[in-house]
């Protein structure tokens, strides 16, 4: 009973706090109003003069209908402004300020919404509508929006709430339970709406020839970020052409170089830019998850000095993990890399991984003991047109949880996170399949292309039976006979082994000694 009233208790007064917000944050909440009617007044302003000066040079001048579209937007808005603040002067007082009237200051709080001005692309309009239809429904209590930092996703969250409460879809309440029903993604916006938005901030006559090369590429550095966008395009507004090239040499050799007044940071992501991973040393202790997106990185040894990372993505961002990574980062437990190829050793020794997402190098299967086969690894490493990985003859990958491991002549695969797969193409002459021993009971998705030397899938390959598979793709494998060969399992003596059980999708292509799908025990 305690435990109920100290929740009850607790739950009331979060319910006054949030109600007394309407009354205490009330001058702060105004003056934040009245902040936004000036900014956008300027904006304003802006946009006529700019409008007014191309008449007075082309008499003929036609103005695009988005921006019409806008400025009558913008009249609107602030005349509901003036229309709110007359009602506050009206109302906010019964002695000229000496006896606020609470009630009226509640409800005028409560009605009092800051005007929020979205610039609407397709991308933008469509998560928009996604998160709309998806409120509508009445089994959906929560709705997840997700997407990059400056992407916009607080400008959207706030235009739907407008827009709903507009509507009088729904009254806002309290869910009574966590957890997103429905997940939307908002995208990055394309080139076109990014050069677009950079153009309306930065006010880009578009007759200006020397501005419309520079404009789009520094639009692309942008990412596609709304934020990062309209910064830069209000930066550059009434500046010439030497000022933007110059600014675009800036965002294209933009590095980082320290963050030590960030000691504390657990997650860091980066997107683009010159990276020295010596500047990460004052996160040595604390760094949990660093994730790399188009990057071009240096100093690659130094990633086994952050002891406590757990999560490593590298997405694009070409990289050559060291030998000996798997040693030191001994909590690693997620590593995802899609530009270049690891070592089957390395991913071998880390001690917690459970998802790996990314290419191996190619391998043989020696006859002979891993400390012979990590010194054939050592003299290969120094051939300068690439090594083949000498694994021992007992080496097998760990057990993932999760993983989609790729085999391949080069970086141009599709990585795939949160399934089960294995994508084996050119394997060598002794380039045992085996060695995914561990993998095999729970594998879902199996690639094979130009594999040497394997006459049939199952038991050749696992003997168990590959009951997890659900897609098996075999393509120009010139020794394949058979797929699932009973006469050959060492379950055949008690009746029809089972085999490929879940198996929903199967493509076969260029295999001619192909006999059979399903041979019989003899």
């Amino acid at each position: 009973m305690d435990i109920l009233k100290s929740k009850v208790e607790e739950l009331v007064v979060n319910a006054a706090i949030e109600q007394a917000r309407y009354l205490f944050c009330f001058n702060g909440i105004v003056k934040a109003l009245e902040d936004k009617e000036t900014n956008l007044k300027e904006e304003q302003d802006g946009i006529n003069k700019a409008i007014e000066e191309e008449r007075q040079k082309h008499c003929a001048i036609v103005v695009e209908k988005d921006v019409e579209k806008w400025l009558e937007d913008v009249d609107k808005e602030m005349a509901d402004v003036q229309n709110l603040k007359a009602k506050i002067a009206e109302k906010d007082s019964c002695l000229h300020g000496l006896c606020p009237n609470w009630g009226c200051r509640y409800c005028l709080d409560k009605e009092f919404r800051l005007p929020i001005f979205f610039s609407s692309f397709e991308t933008t309009e469509s998560a928009c509508n996604q998160i709309i239809e998806a409120l509508k429904k009445d089994n959906i209590k929560m709705v997840g929006l997700h997407g990059l930092g400056g992407v916009g996703k607080t400008t959207l969250a706030k235009v739907v709430g407008n827009r709903l409460r507009q509507e009088n879809i729904f009254d806002e309440q309290v869910c009574d339970r966590m957890g997103c029903d429905t997940q939307i993604k908002l995208d990055a916006l394309d080139q076109a709406e990014g050069l677009d938005l950079l153009r309306k901030h930065a006010i880009i006559d578009v007759a200006d020839s020397t501005l419309i090369d520079v404009s789009k590429r520094v639009a692309d550095e942008c990412k596609g970020l709304p934020i990062a966008i309209k910064a830069v395009g209000s930066a550059l507004r009434g500046r010439t052409a030497d000022e933007w090239n110059v600014a675009l040499d800036k965002l294209q050799n933009a590095k980082l170089d320290k963050i030590e007044e960030m000691p504390a940071l657990k997650v860091v992501t980066i997107i683009g830019g010159v990276l020295s991973l010596k500047s990460l040393q004052f996160l040595a202790n604390n760094l949990r998850v660093l994730q790399l997106i188009r990057c071009e990185v240096t100093d690659a040894s130094f990633l086994g000095k952050l002891k406590r990372l757990q999560i490593l993505y590298l997405k694009k961002s070409p990289i050559e993990i060291p030998e000996g990574l798997g040693d030191e980062l001994s909590r690693l437990e997620l590593l995802y890399i899609d530009t270049g190829s690891i070592s089957p050793i390395t991913i071998n020794k880390f001690p917690q991984i459970e998802e790996f997402y990314g290419v191996i190098k190619d391998w043989e299967v020696e006859g002979m003991s891993s400390e012979e086969s990590y010194a054939r690894c050592a003299e290969s490493d120094s051939q300068p047109d690439g090594y083949v990985v000498c694994l021992p003859k007992d080496f097998s990958f760990p057990k993932l949880q999760r993983y989609d491991i790729n085999k391949a002549d080069n970086n141009d695969c599709t990585i795939y996170r949160g399934i089960r797969r294995l994508y084996i193409k050119n394997n060598r002459p002794k380039a045992t399949l085996v060695i995914f021993s561990a993998l095999y009971p729970e594998l879902e998705n199996l690639y094979l292309n130009r594999v040497r030397g394997c006459r049939n899938i199952v038991p050749s390959i696992d003997e168990r039976g590959l009951n997890e598979l659900t897609i098996l793709h075999v393509t120009d494998c010139k020794d394949l006979e058979c797929i699932m060969d009973a006469s050959k399992s060492p379950h055949r003596k008690s009746g029809n082994p089972v085999m490929l059980s879940r198996l929903a999708e199967l493509y076969m292509s260029e295999l001619p000694e192909l006999k059979w799908i399903w041979k019989a025990p003899t």
